[in-house]
C-alpha cells in the first residue's frame, strides 16, 4: 500500500474510532482488484471496519454475506452472476460501493462466527463481466485460537517461562500466552555490551543502578488462558525476556520469570 493510501487507512481507523468507541471494532482493509479482492481470509467475529479501496479500472461493491455450511463458493459465484434471490441460507449482511479506479468507501458490520464472503456482483464489463467476484472469509471466534500465524511462542506460567533458546535475527510474530493462573505480562529486553543473565536477574529484583538491558517488546498483562500476538523485529544479540510487574521501562520481574534469549545469524536446526 503507498503512503497515502496508508494515510487514508488511517484516517478511517481514526474516524471509526471516534464513532464506534465503545464497539472498538476489528479493522479490515480489502482491496478490490478487477478479477479479485486482496483481502484477509480469516478474521475474528465482533464489530468489524471494513475499509474498501477500489484498486481497479470499473467499479465494484463489496457486498457482506453470511453462508450456511457447505456452500461452495465457486456455487454462490454462479448464483450471484445469474441474479435475482440469493441462495437458500445465505444471509447480506450489508456493504460499499466505490465507483471509480482509487475510490475508497468504509463500513462497520456485526460479525457472527461462522462462514462469510465477500463478493462483487458488478458484472456487466469489465474483467468479471458476466461472473460475481467471490473471496470466502472465515469469522472465528473471538479468543486465544483467532490469532494471525506466528513463528516464535512464549508461554508464561506462574512459575516459569517456557520459551525459545536461540532464534534467528529479523522480523517475528511471537504468539505469547498465559498459562498460568493469575495475570502475567511478557518483555523482551537486549543486554548493553558486556551485560549478562545474571546481572539482569540482579537488577529485575531490586539491585540499585542503571538497568543492564534496554526493553524492546512487551504486552500488557494477559488473564489466563489469554494469548496476544507481537510482530517486532530481533537484530542479531543477547536478550533477557522476563515477567513484569509493571509497565516502565525501570519494570522489576516476576520472582524466577527471567530467561535468557539468543539472537544468532547461524543456522538453526
Amino acid at each position: 500500500m503507498s503512503p497515502r493510501h496508508i494515510a487514508r487507512a488511517l484516517g478511517l481507523a481514526v474516524a471509526w474510532a471516534a464513532s464506534a468507541a465503545a464497539a472498538g471494532p476489528h479493522v479490515v482493509t480489502v482491496h478490490a482488484l478487477d478479477d479479485r479482492f486482496d483481502a484477509p481470509e480469516r478474521i475474528p467475529s465482533g464489530p468489524t471496519a471494513f475499509a474498501f479501496l477500489n484498486k481497479g479500472w470499473q467499479s465494484h461493491r463489496m457486498r457482506v454475506l453470511a453462508l450456511p455450511p457447505g456452500l461452495d463458493p465457486q456455487t454462490l459465484a454462479e448464483a450471484l452472476a445469474q441474479g435475482g434471490a440469493l441462495p437458500l441460507g445465505v444471509s447480506a449482511l450489508g456493504g460499499t460501493l466505490a465507483e471509480r479506479a482509487e475510490g475508497e468507501a468504509s463500513v462497520i458490520l456485526a460479525l457472527e462466527p461462522g462462514p462469510h464472503a465477500l463478493v462483487c456482483d458488478l458484472t456487466g464489463q469489465g474483467a468479471h463481466a458476466g461472473r460475481a467476484l467471490v473471496h470466502p472469509l472465515e469469522v472465528l471466534r473471538y479468543d486465544a485460537a483467532t490469532l494471525p500465524p506466528n513463528d516464535l511462542e512464549i508461554r508464561l506460567g506462574d512459575a516459569e517461562i517456557a520459551a525459545p533458546l536461540v532464534v534467528a535475527p529479523g522480523p517475528h510474530a511471537l504468539r505469547v500466552e498465559n498459562d498460568g493462573t493469575r495475570p502475567h505480562a511478557l518483555a523482551i529486553a537486549r543486554l548493553r555490551h558486556g551485560r549478562g543473565l545474571g546481572q539482569a536477574r540482579e537488577w529485575l529484583r531490586g539491585e540499585p543502578g542503571p538497568a543492564p538491558m534496554i526493553r524492546v517488546a512487551g504486552t500488557a498483562p494477559l488473564s489466563p488462558g489469554r494469548a496476544i500476538l507481537l510482530a517486532f523485529t530481533l537484530p542479531v544479540g543477547d536478550y533477557v525476556v522476563y515477567a513484569p510487574t509493571e509497565e516502565s521501562e525501570s519494570t522489576r520481574a516476576e520472582e524466577a520469570l527471567v530467561r535468557a534469549l539468543a539472537v544468532r545469524a547461524e543456522k538453526l536446526d
